[in-house]
């Protein structure tokens, strides 16, 4: 499955960086088609375009954690350089002309144009020479991190999860040979990377792991491109990779609290969501390369920096006798036998830090301050240890679908399947979990074939009367509900039902649900009292407990709420709504979205019923909900502003 899903070169680029050659003639010879083969050897992604347009539409359109090398001719260079000069993408530029002295008038005001080569060997030469700088220089390249911001927390937790789930799940037998399948796909035409991959197939041991992650060979460049871009299909292919570099990170550490430095261009709109987010973390999602300042503040000065961009020093505090961190350690590179070896500090992925300050360096450059810091001080840490006590052959995709991020989760379930035969005794868990996700991606149809193949495995040893069946039932039921099939709807859900009355009291919250979800599938055929008296059933099943389900308790209220609007009934609507509120007010102290949003349809209700007061009232409860869980750029805010604004003329 995972292999499958990735291209060869002439189909997707799994690296950083794309060479681009612009010049309508750059085909038409042998010579230059010849040296397209060794300009591969340096860029193995490469396209031609024969109009500066096809080029400008293709680099502006790219995402912004892609990195492009241009070869332009004189006349084509002239119509596309000042288009994309200051896109950040654009790492350089070289002009490939007759006239050397001719095209020297107007590149002269581009700083990212590196040469004007009239000879094509000098100019394979140069970008080969170049590139290996540019590889080992990582300011330029993108760094990929998530800070845990009020607005969307979800992005910081689901980062969490996809990295401890890289390195805590155990690879695949086949794992190692599906990723060097795939990359000999990648590199073709590539005849220094084959080697390279012959190389690692024969030669590669665990001890050598971080060798191979410094050598800017298809390992680390692959490696670096999917951490960024979260490419979870390769990714699971090198687990066994990133274990290696953890357990050789563990055996380096840091004897004492250190104080290094990473550089990295940053958007101006970065720069400030840092200054704007002091005291918050943020989470590495790939490798972090740190060294001194003064090495840092060197490789700046290599870099073009376009002009909504700044040059950012990271200023990074760690210490390595904090509990629950990722490793991280000192290494000493010898990039070449005549000089003395370069120290340098790497920081595992995933690897959580706060950010303590920004300020003003010397030559426009800025500085952020950073501390590493422990798990145990985030609200990670109980995710954390679920993680650690769970089964986890099945927790992270149940983690990826809370997140609501299923196209990972599908990936991850497939991923475990395909080493299982088919008889294996955890294929119905896969089956049902991907039946769930499958509904959450809408993709109906799939979700029914999986969930009918959870129940075909479970009718075969379990009695007629299990509650396991009743479970299948109850989850195809809801997806005919959702296909709008609504007869086949109903026979799962009373099926389900039957199966629940019979095995469990009566106010167990299965047999709750049940009743939800027959009440969505009336609502559905728009017999809406029938789905009244199901939802207040379900309602009735937690009254006869010792302890009410307050989520529960929530949801019933909102969906009986939702049927009396239906049922033109506002004052029950809102009564509901109120007590739904008050549910999700004891669930937790903190403010909820959902809260939120209950509180403004409440308002709707009022402004609907001409009670502009009441409405007003309500509006600016769910305004003052949304102002603590939403930025303040969040089109709701607006939204609900506009909706003040409207019922306040109007309130006496």
């Amino acid at each position: 499955m995972a292999t499958a899903a990735l291209l060869p070169s002439s189909q997707g680029n799994i690296e950083v960086y794309t060479l681009i050659w612009v010049d309508k003639y750059a085909n038409d010879s042998q010579e230059t088609i010849a040296a397209q083969k060794y300009l591969r050897l340096a860029i193995n992604y490469f396209k031609i375009f024969k109009t500066s347009v096809e080029c400008v539409n293709y680099i502006k359109k790219s995402s912004k954690d892609r990195r492009f090398v241009l070869i332009v001719s004189g006349r084509l260079g002239q119509e596309a350089v000042p288009e994309i000069h200051d896109c950040q993408q654009v790492s350089a530029i070289y002009v490939y002309c007759l006239d050397r002295a001719k095209n020297e008038q107007w590149a002269k005001q581009y700083r990212k144009i590196r040469h004007i080569i009239t000879d094509l060997k000098k100019l394979v030469n140069k970008i080969s020479e170049e590139q290996t700088e540019r590889l080992r220089n990582k300011t330029n390249e993108s760094l990929s991190f998530t800070i845990l911001t009020k607005d969307n927390p979800n992005r910081f937790f689901y980062s969490f999860v996809f990295i401890e789930c890289l390195l805590q799940t155990n690879s695949n037998l086949n794992d190692k040979s599906d990723f060097l399948t795939l990359c000999r796909k990648f590199y073709e035409n590539n005849e220094i990377e084959l080697k390279n991959i012959d190389d690692f197939q024969e030669n590669y041991i665990p001890s050598k792991g971080l060798t191979w992650l410094l050598k800017q060979t298809f390992v680390a460049r692959i490696l670096t491109k999917s951490l960024l871009t979260f490419r979870f299909d390769i990714l699971l292919l090198v687990r066994f990779f990133l274990h290696d570099i953890e357990r050789i990170l563990r055996k380096v550490p840091c004897q004492s609290i250190i104080k290094v430095y990473a550089g990295q261009i940053l958007s101006n709109d970065v720069l400030q969501l840092f200054r704007t987010q002091l005291g918050q973390c943020l989470i590495m999602n790939s490798f972090l390369f740190a060294n001194t300042r003064n090495e840092i503040e060197k490789s700046f000065n290599e870099i073009e920096c376009s002009n909504d961009y700044q040059r950012v020093l990271f200023e990074i505090e760690a210490d390595p006798r904090l509990p629950n961190i990722k490793s991280f350690g000192n290494i000493k590179l010898q990039r070449s036998p005549s000089l003395p070896p370069e120290e340098q500090t790497i920081f595992m992925c995933g690897s959580i830090f706060r950010i303590e300050d920004v300020r003003q360096g010397h030559g426009g450059m800025s500085i952020v301050k950073m501390k590493l810091c422990s798990n145990d001080e985030l609200d990670v840490k109980s995710m954390s240890d679920q993680l650690k006590t769970e089964d986890s052959m099945m927790v992270f995709g149940r983690l990826f679908s809370k997140l609501k991020k299923f196209d990972q989760a599908k990936m991850f379930y497939e991923h475990l399947m395909k080493n299982l035969p088919v008889d294996h005794t955890d294929m119905v868990l896969f089956y049902d979990a991907l039946g769930y996700v499958e509904k959450k991606r809408e993709n109906y149809d799939d979700s029914l074939v999986y969930l009918k193949q959870a129940f075909d495995i479970k009718s075969k040893s379990l009695d007629a009367g299990h509650t396991d069946l009743a479970d299948s039932y109850m989850a195809m039921g809801e997806v005919y509900q959702k296909k709008n099939e609504i007869k086949q709807a109903f026979e799962a859900l009373n099926k389900a039902m039957d199966i629940y009355a019979k095995q469990y009291p009566s106010e167990h919250p299965k047999i709750a649900q049940c009743y939800i979800n027959l009440g969505h599938a009336y609502n559905k055929d728009k017999k809406y009292k029938k789905a009244l008296e199901c939802f207040e059933k379900a309602q009735a099943t937690q009254t006869k407990r010792h302890t009410i389900n307050l989520v529960l308790a929530a949801e019933i209220h909102n969906h009986i709420g939702s049927t009396y609007e239906l049922l033109n009934t506002p004052d029950k609507a809102l009564e509901n709504y109120n007590l739904s509120v008050k549910f999700y007010e004891k669930i937790s102290p903190q403010p909820h979205l959902i809260i939120g949003n209950l509180h403004r349809t409440m308002g709707k209700i009022f402004e609907k019923s001409k009670q502009f007061a009441q409405a007003q009232s309500a509006y600016e409860q769910a305004l003052n909900v949304f102002s603590i869980v939403l930025s303040s750029t969040n089109a709701t805010i607006t939204e609900i502003q506009s909706d003040i604004q409207r019922v306040s003329g109007k309130a006496k």
